[in-house]
């Protein structure tokens, strides 16, 4: 395969690719494991926003 960079060919020699297979199935596992509990969420009364911003912080410090 050639590559091209406003019209001169760019040098493809010394490319090396790494297979992240590994890493990803890793980090699948990981997730499939990590239980989230919302229950908090139904105690929450008030303004929209504030109610969006309170599930996003939950969520955020549940995947920490």
């Amino acid at each position: 395969m050639e590559v091209y960079n406003d019209g001169i060919k760019l040098d493809m020699e010394n490319i090396s690719l790494t297979d992240f297979t590994e890493q990803l199935q890793l980090s699948k596992y990981m997730l499939s494991q990590t239980e989230l509990d919302f229950s908090s969420i139904h105690y929450l009364v008030g303004d929209k926003t504030l109610l969006d911003k309170s599930f996003q912080h939950q969520l955020k410090e549940s995947l920490e």
